[in-house]
Formats: C-alpha cells, sequence, structure tokens
C-alpha cells in the first residue's frame, strides 16, 4: 500500500467520524429544544450580572381558550359577540322593509294635510261646495252632488225624475212647465213601488194626465218652477198667476205658488205643501173626513154620478185609496171643496178654494203614506 493511501483514508475516517459528531449533536439539541423548555437562569446569576432572559419558542402555536362554542358559518367567538352578530343580520339583511320605517321617530308636530291644514279634523270642517245652479226656459235647479236625492232633467219631456239613493223603490216625477201638446200637466208625481201616483181625465182636447199634486190653475200658468235639494230633503215650487185672478173682488197682485217638500225613509213618504194646490186620489177611494165638530165618509164610485161638495175647516183626512193604498193629511184648510165630473181615474180634492172663498192665501198640508215601501 502507498504511504500517501493510508494518509488519506485516515483523513476520510476523521471526517466521517466528525461528521457524525455534529448530526448526533444537532439531533440532541432538536431533542432538548422541543420536548423540554429551557429555564430562564437569571435567578442563578449574581445580582450585579445582567443577562437577556432566554425565552422558547415552540414550533405550534396554542389557540387561546375562549368562552363559547363557535356559532354560525366561519365565526368563532364569545356567545355574546356572536348573538350580537346575528342580531345586526336579522336588523340588516332579514327584518322586512316596515320594521325600518317603524325605527323612524314620529315628528314633533303633525303632518299638514291639505290647503294649509294641520289635521283632517280642519279639512272636513270646510265649507261644503256649493250647489250646481241651472237654468233652462223658466226652470232653475238647484242640485246639490252630495244630496241623497238625485236629479236627472229630461229636457224633452220637460220632466226632472229624482231617485233616493238609499231607498230605490222610491222616486218622484216633476213636470216642471205646462203644456198640453203632451197631455201632461205639470205637477209632482210620486212612484212607489212601482205605481205612479197620478190620474186621467177626458177632456175636449183628449184624455190629460193629473200628477197626484198639482199647483191651481185658475190663477193662470205657472211662469217658473224651483227644484232644490240641499239638505237632507227636497224642495219644488211653482210660481204662478197672481191671487187676483182667483178672486176679482180681492185686491191682491202676488203671485200663487205651491211648495211640496219631500222626506223619504224606509217606513214612509212624507210630502209636506204649502200655498194653494190639488190633490187627485183614485176613483173607488173612501176618505174619512173629519174636523172639531163632527166627521163624515166619502166615497166616490165609478159608476155614481158627480158630485160637488164643500167641507168647512177639515183639519183630518184619511183616504183609502185602491190604487195607491191608504195615506193621511192633516191640513189647516178653511174650505175644502170636493169634486168629481163622473170621468176619468181621478177626482180632486180642490184646495184653491179657501183663498176664493175664505181669503187663505196659504194652505198648509202634509201628506204621509204610512206602508213600507217594499216590493
Amino acid at each position: 500500500m502507498p504511504a500517501g493511501g493510508a494518509t488519506d483514508r485516515s483523513s476520510t475516517t476523521a471526517k466521517r467520524i466528525g461528521a457524525l459528531g455534529v448530526a448526533v449533536l444537532a439531533f440532541l439539541l432538536y431533542s432538548v429544544t422541543t420536548a423540554t423548555p429551557l429555564v430562564s437562569t437569571d435567578a442563578l446569576l449574581p445580582t450585579t450580572t445582567s443577562a437577556a432572559p432566554v425565552v422558547a419558542i415552540a414550533t405550534r402555536p396554542v389557540p387561546a381558550a375562549h368562552a363559547g362554542t363557535e356559532i354560525g358559518h366561519g365565526f368563532a367567538g364569545p356567545v355574546a359577540a356572536a348573538a350580537e352578530r346575528y342580531a345586526y343580520d336579522y336588523r340588516t339583511r332579514y327584518q322586512p322593509a316596515t320594521s325600518i320605517a317603524s325605527a323612524i321617530p314620529e315628528p314633533e308636530v303633525p303632518l299638514v294635510v291639505g290647503l294649509g291644514k294641520s289635521r283632517i279634523a280642519d279639512v272636513e270642517a270646510l265649507p261644503p261646495p256649493p250647489p250646481v245652479v241651472t237654468q233652462y226656459r223658466g226652470l232653475t235647479v238647484h242640485d246639490d252632488p252630495r244630496s241623497r236625492y238625485q236629479l236627472e232633467l229630461d229636457p224633452s219631456r220637460r220632466v226632472i225624475e229624482v231617485t233616493v239613493d238609499d231607498v230605490p223603490n222610491v222616486l218622484f216625477e216633476i213636470d216642471y212647465r205646462d203644456r198640453f201638446s203632451d197631455f201632461h200637466r205639470i205637477g209632482v208625481t210620486p212612484v212607489l213601488v212601482g205605481h205612479r201616483l197620478e190620474g186621467n181625465f177626458h177632456r175636449a182636447r183628449g184624455e190629460t194626465t193629473y200628477p197626484l199634486i198639482t199647483p191651481t190653475f185658475d190663477a193662470g200658468k205657472v211662469t217658473h218652477t224651483t227644484v232644490s235639494n240641499e239638505g237632507n230633503s227636497l224642495l219644488i215650487r211653482f210660481d204662478g198667476g197672481p191671487y187676483a185672478n182667483l178672486s176679482p173682488g180681492r185686491d191682491n197682485d202676488q203671485s200663487t205658488y205651491l211648495e211640496v217638500l219631500v222626506d223619504v225613509t224606509e217606513a214612509r213618504v212624507r210630502m209636506d205643501l204649502g200655498g194653494l194646490y190639488y190633490v187627485r186620489p183614485a176613483v173607488g177611494a173612501e176618505m174619512f173626513i173629519s174636523n172639531a165638530d163632527n166627521s163624515s165618509t166619502i166615497r166616490v164610485d165609478e159608476d155614481g154620478t158627480r158630485f160637488l161638495t164643500y167641507i168647512e175647516n177639515p183639519t183630518r183626512v184619511e183616504v183609502s185609496d185602491p190604487a195607491y193604498g191608504s195615506y193621511r193629511m192633516r191640513t189647516d184648510v178653511t174650505r175644502l171643496q170636493v169634486q168629481w165630473n163622473g170621468v176619468g181615474t181621478a177626482f180632486e180634492l180642490d184646495f184653491d178654494h179657501a183663498y176664493k172663498d175664505r181669503g187663505q192665501t196659504d194652505v198648509q198640508t202634509r201628506l204621509v203614506f204610512p206602508t213600507p215601501i217594499e216590493a
């Protein structure tokens, strides 16, 4: 073996042993640092000697303990924090939109509602809208849009039809301008459950229809008709010729008139009359008439003879009418004329003789149809 070869072999062996030692030392050092924490030697040093403390560094961090368990998706923390987080999510993501409005504080000042008012009550207290006034060839109509009496004008027939909002079985026809060409006289015709309260008379020009209530014709033609549904009632007024035409011996140039004030409920129809007028029951009716002194009964039969009679100061008239049903009248008429000409379907209760014979310019009468308004 060459001398140089032994030397190289020894050097190689020594290097291997040195490397193995270094490896063993490194392994021991790793084992100590990972298995046993180092302890500070500050307590072993003299008080005059200062040395930096030696702190062990763990290879893996240890999680800090918390008071609660994991709540929700990807969130770990204390229970109080989790509950607050969910409360926030519920308020902002899942609560209905109305909750946002409810969270808005109420204004300290009431909201302004229309026309500079601050309360609805103030708005309701405003003046009602004025009625619509219509003028049409001797006719004036005051139509209140809030009235329960609805007015409909038919100028071709010269008639105003009146319906009642809450009582559909009652209506009225007002013939507001007199003309003989249509053979229908001026006046007020109630229509109760389909029954028209009017009668026919045979005249030289033909059969003419007369409403239940008509103004007096002996004073002259009616010059103007006024219809108003203001308030809770229906008011009709006919203005006619002067009183002097009724009684030439009396000097009275004022115009005669008829006023009809109508009030309707589900149980009855009431009509208050003022002025001078006629009321026409149907032929076949029986009337019980009484005054302060006595009473009498008058029956008008279709096959009876024509008649004319006068009743002084009657205060109460009860009519049993085959066409219209039973109704009653209370009146302050001083003299009532009852007349039937023997033809037609109605006869006359003539109230204008109160002026002709007694000078009474205004006769007040109330008609009540007490039969319930039902089909």
